[in-house]
């Protein structure tokens, strides 16, 4: 049921953009016909199928990758996260968003233990994170940061074999992944294995951020505003890079972002947060057409709203 999930979803991407096109020629003639006779009713089912799947995928027992219990942080007299409760099914890209300070961050960092909550349970695969090894934990779950972490010192290609070489692989276990990992992103091995960080673009960069986090096939990755720092043309291809690369790997994955197209664009399903406090968690779809309350509508915009209302407005 989850890939057809996932097939659906991106289908109602697919005619969100097709929609788009049309209007831009102003809703006459042979577009106006197209889009009130044709897209419209596409996209009702689109989205109808889309929220149903995943009421039924949560209700039929969807495997829960990740689980918050009731998490809640506090920094001294501060409390920063209420109660949070949620889950990641297995395969999911999940978005967090909201405004700064309202936990997003510190909730993903929670996941890989390089932050503790003071009351609460988190889960991965059912079981509770914090009576594992945290050491053993990260090295089980990839992590990409706005910053990327490239060492400096070291050649691509080590930069990628890291986890697997601190995990007691063997060079030859793991030399053909960095190959294919490589290749995966569009970056030629015989070209970029040995290259340092320094004679890279900053896109290239983050794509070798990227797939370093899966050179050791975590079941889990991490992505902490990954795209943020790159220009817009390079960001809007690592959105689609990620999108791509999702169907392929098949990884589960919690992505911070600030950006609310971004999040629509890449995303399962999107965490909505203010003020630590989870506003609504539902997805893209179903957040541009039944926004939870106010914040949500304010978060969204306006535009992006009407967008989503005109399209049921003659139904």
């Amino acid at each position: 049921m989850f890939f057809f999930l996932r097939f659906i979803s991106y289908c109602t991407k697919i005619l969100y953009q097709i929609r788009e096109f049309l209007y831009s020629f102003a809703l006459k003639g042979l577009a106006k016909l197209l889009i009130f006779n044709l897209f419209i009713p596409l996209l009702r089912l689109a989205w109808f199928l889309q929220y149903y799947l995943v009421n039924q995928f949560i209700k039929r027992g969807g495997k829960d990758v990740i689980r918050f219990e009731n998490v809640n942080k506090v920094y001294g007299d501060v409390q920063t996260l209420f109660n949070l409760s949620f889950e990641v099914q297995k395969g999911e890209l999940v978005a967090l968003i909201g405004p700064s300070g309202c936990g997003k961050t510190t909730t993903l960092r929670m996941i890989n233990r390089l932050i503790d909550p003071n009351s609460g349970k988190i889960l991965i695969d059912g079981q509770d994170i914090s009576k594992t090894d945290p050491v053993e934990l990260r090295r089980n779950i990839g992590y990409v940061i706005q910053q990327v972490g490239l060492l400096p010192h070291m050649t691509i290609g080590k930069n990628i074999g890291l986890v697997p070489k601190l995990k007691g692989k063997k060079l030859e276990e793991y030399s053909n992944r960095i190959d294919e990992l490589l290749h995966m992103v569009g970056l030629e091995p015989k070209i970029f294995r040995n290259r340092y960080p320094s004679e890279l673009s900053g896109g290239q960069q983050q794509r070798v951020g990227v797939i370093r986090a899966l050179a050791a096939e975590p079941p889990i990755i991490l992505m902490d505003e990954p795209f943020s720092a790159l220009d817009p043309i390079s960001r809007e291809q690592l959105q689609e890079e990620l999108v791509r690369l999702q169907k392929e790997i098949n990884k589960t994955i919690v992505f911070v972002t600030h950006d609310i197209d971004e999040a629509l664009k890449i995303s399962d399903r999107i965490v909505i947060m203010n003020e630590g406090r989870i506003v609504q968690f539902d997805t893209p779809t179903a957040i541009i057409e039944k926004p939870a309350n106010s914040f949500v509508k304010g978060f969204i915009g306006e535009k992006r709203l009407n967008a989503g209302i005109s399209l049921f407005a003659k139904l």
